[in-house]
Parts: structure tokens; C-alpha cells; sequence
């Protein structure tokens, strides 16, 4: 066949050039696709382990704010100089919040979090002249002799009483200082310092999700910039498209499957898509622990595991348009603050647990047993029955297992007593019924504890 000469014909070395350069191009754009894919991976990570190291500070500045709290009030109690000492240990060498508050400024933290935790830190320091005055009362009433005095930090001596508190005998000082570290502007300031505190790790949790869908977005185009370029060489490489088909574009449809469905990616013998399946998966895997740890500390008590205030508070809102009949029961450690000082905190908290796994162990899974608070616990009965006194022998049953569990001491762990209110409904939850079950369980304190007793609509109960 004659050639024409008039047609423009391309030399099979050129086009083999240009698709080797092509070629050349896509795997580079691979190659940086997988790089950019592992630094995504890195800024989850980092994300992770900025979001932890701040709350963490946070959490340090609440707990130098309560520990404060703590050891002033037991002066104040106890007038034992021991906690005058460790309190000012903590305010003067330890310094918690301050440390705390250092920490996040030398962190990723934006200026959001960082304002609201030095608006905490500055409330903490505000308290500190609340207590100043509640020590100088507390020292005034017990009536020291001039050595013992001037041997005090000059931020309790210093402090100058009004003419009524030098006027005062000491069972009014000791009470004016109670009442003082009891008061609405003391407690509203803890609480504002416990908001601040809240509203900063919610500010980092959310900083942190906007870094996580960032990471996810950008992960998502090197992805399709992986694909395409993958595309690009199976087009340029015709013989090569059986290998292709099997090895290449079927695990990246799967890939993309499993993304769509939020699932972790299979495993491929290619080596570029195994690293790229690698690094989607740590990173899934990192998300999805992350979103599990921070649920479940959220929504569990530290110390027990067992649900906390927040979470309970949350069920019983959803209990509310039940139609079964449930129970509510809440439950007091009989003299708990005399366990904690007899024996010490770590000792008192052997004995939450003890009281937290006994509850767990004698109530069902779809019961929901939470602490709620320092020694109280309650739980939320579903599914009673409809016939009251079967209920009532079915708890009456269960607490005296639990009674005689704790009642025995087991090693250097006190046996301790429960006080329990109890109060059933026939149609789900509403405040009424929490109400009456705490009712029940004023009677059982006020006849002498150690014992749980069920709510009756009686004149007893409306004492």
C-alpha cells in the first residue's frame, strides 16, 4: 500500500517516548501520593496525641483546683496543720494549675482554649483568698499561742479579720469558716472553673475532628490521585490488562466499597495498594479507638467504669416515654468520709470499686447501674414485673446479696453497708420517682442505716 505523503505520521520511538514519560509522571504522582498519605496518617496521630496531652493538662488543672479545695476543708475540719501544709505545698512548689496552663500554651491549643483555661486558673486563684480567710478564722478559734503563730505562712497571718470575726467566740469561727468553703460564691465558682474546664477540652475535641476530617479529605484525593494514575498505566500497558484487572482495579473497587461502608480495607498483593491499605487502616483503626475511648470516658465513671451522672441522666431522659414498668433504686456508702479518713483515699477508692463490681455482678446487663456521685450509686431496673410484689422480692433479693458481699473484709479493704432507697413505677421513668426513691432512702438513714426500704405513699414519707 502506497504511503501518502501528504498525511502526518508519528514515530513509534516518540509516542514510545511520550508514554514512557507519562508512565514516568504517573508513578511519581503514585510515589507522592503515598507519601502524602503516610504524613496524613502522621497528623492523625499527632492530632491524637496533642488532643490527649491538653486534656490531660486540663484535667491537671481541675484536680490542683480540687485538691486545694480538699485540703482547706479538712483544716478547717480537723485543724490539723498537715493539710495547711499540703495546701500550700500545692500552691507554692507543686503548682498544678499553673503547670497545667504552661503546658497547653506551649501546645498546638488555639487561643480559645488557652483563654478559657487561664480564665479557670484565675478563678482557682480568686478562691485562694476565700480560704486564706477560712484558715485566718479557723486559726483565730483555736486560740494559738504567739510562737505557733508566727511559725504560719504569712498569707493565712497576714489576712486581717473583720471586727465581728474578732468579736466572735470560736464555735461561730469555726462555723463562719465552714460556711465560707460551703458558700453559693464559693461553689459558683468551682463550677465556673469546672464550665471553663469543659468547654476547653470540647473546643480541643472539636479542633481535633477538624483536623481528622481534614486528614480524611486529603487522604480521600491522594487516593483518587492514585487511582487515576493506576488507570493511566493500565491503559498505556494493554498487555499487562489481565494483571491489571485482577491485581489492581478489583481491590480498588473493593477499596472503595469498603470506605462507602465505613469498613476497614482488605489486605492486597500489590505492594503500592498495600501500603496504601496499611495507612488507611492504621488510620481507620486510630479514628475509630479514638472515637471510643473519648465516648466511653465521657459517658463512664473513671475510678469504677461504671456509667456516670451525665450518661444515667441521658437513660432516664430516654426512660421517659417507656410504657414497662421499671424500678429505681439509689444507694448511699453508710459513712464513706469516715472510711476515706480512717483509712485513706486509696482505701476508699478499693472500696467504690468493691461496691461498683457487686452491683455490677448481682444486676443484669440491660439494667443500667451508674455512680452518680462521691458514694452514691443508683440503678435503673428494666423490664420489672407487672405485679409489684414480685418486683419487690426480686430486689429484696438481690440487695441482700449484695449486703452479704460487702460485709466481709477482704485483705486491708474494710467491709462496708449500703443505704437504699427504692421506688418502682408501672409506666417508665420521671422525676417523681427518683424523688420518692430518695425519700425512701432518707428513711433508711434516719433509722439508723444499713438497710434499703421501698417507697410508700404513706404521711411517713412525706416527713
Amino acid at each position: 500500500m502506497a504511503v501518502n505523503k501528504t498525511r502526518k505520521h508519528f514515530s513509534i520511538r516518540k509516542i514510545n517516548r511520550f508514554f514512557l514519560s507519562l508512565t514516568g509522571l504517573l508513578c511519581l504522582g503514585i510515589s507522592i501520593s503515598l507519601i502524602l498519605l503516610q504524613r496524613g496518617f502522621q497528623k492523625y496521630v499527632y492530632a491524637g496525641e496533642e488532643y490527649i496531652k491538653i486534656s490531660k493538662a486540663a484535667m491537671e488543672l481541675q484536680d490542683g483546683s480540687d485538691y486545694l479545695t480538699e485540703q482547706v476543708r479538712l483544716f478547717v475540719l480537723f485543724q490539723n496543720f498537715t493539710y495547711m501544709d499540703n495546701y500550700f505545698t500545692e500552691v507554692q512548689k507543686t503548682r498544678r494549675r499553673e503547670h497545667a496552663v504552661d503546658k497547653i500554651s506551649h501546645s498546638s491549643a488555639d487561643a480559645k482554649v488557652i483563654n478559657l483555661l487561664s480564665k479557670a486558673l484565675a478563678h482557682s486563684i480568686q478562691l485562694e483568698q476565700l480560704e486564706y480567710y477560712a484558715m485566718r478564722l479557723t486559726v483565730q478559734a483555736m486560740n494559738l499561742d504567739k510562737q505557733t503563730l508566727e511559725s504560719l505562712p504569712e498569707e493565712v497571718t497576714d489576712i486581717q479579720l473583720s471586727d465581728e470575726d474578732l468579736n466572735s467566740d470560736s464555735k461561730t469561727l469555726f462555723a463562719r469558716a465552714w460556711m465560707l468553703l460551703f458558700s453559693q460564691e464559693y461553689f459558683s465558682k468551682k463550677i465556673e472553673i469546672l464550665n471553663l474546664k469543659n468547654r476547653a477540652v470540647n473546643s480541643i475535641l472539636n479542633q481535633t475532628q477538624d483536623m481528622y476530617d481534614s486528614s480524611f479529605y486529603d487522604l480521600k484525593d491522594n487516593f483518587i490521585m492514585t487511582l487515576i494514575a493506576i488507570i493511566g498505566i493500565f491503559i498505556m500497558n494493554l498487555s499487562l490488562f489481565g494483571f491489571i484487572i485482577k491485581f489492581i482495579i478489583h481491590p480498588l473497587y473493593r477499596f472503595i466499597k469498603n470506605i462507602k461502608a465505613q469498613d476497614r480495607l482488605e489486605d492486597t498483593r500489590i505492594k503500592e495498594l498495600a501500603i496504601l491499605g496499611t495507612t488507611y487502616n492504621d488510620m481507620f483503626d486510630l479514628n475509630k479507638s479514638n472515637e471510643e475511648l473519648l465516648k466511653h470516658k465521657a459517658e463512664h465513671d473513671e475510678l469504677t467504669d461504671l456509667i456516670n451522672r451525665t450518661a444515667f441522666n441521658n437513660i432516664k431522659e430516654s426512660l421517659r416515654n417507656s410504657k414497662k414498668p421499671l424500678a429505681i433504686i439509689i444507694i448511699d456508702i453508710d459513712f464513706f468520709k469516715i472510711i476515706n479518713d480512717t483509712y485513706g483515699h486509696l482505701t476508699g477508692d478499693r472500696v467504690l470499686k468493691r461496691v461498683a463490681n457487686a452491683l455490677s455482678a448481682n444486676f443484669r446487663t440491660s439494667d443500667y447501674v451508674a455512680r452518680v456521685g462521691g458514694d452514691e450509686f443508683a440503678v435503673i431496673i428494666t423490664g420489672c414485673y407487672k405485679e409489684q410484689e414480685k418486683t419487690v422480692a426480686l430486689i429484696s433479693k438481690k440487695m441482700e446479696a449484695i449486703k452479704s458481699i460487702l460485709s466481709d473484709n477482704i485483705g486491708d479493704t474494710p467491709g462496708v453497708t449500703l443505704s437504699c432507697g427504692v421506688a418502682t413505677g408501672s409506666e417508665g421513668y420521671d422525676d417523681t420517682l427518683y424523688e420518692q426513691a430518695d425519700m425512701a432512702l432518707y428513711q433508711v438513714k434516719r433509722a439508723g442505716r444499713n438497710d434499703f426500704k421501698f417507697y410508700e405513699n404513706s404521711a411517713e414519707f412525706e416527713k
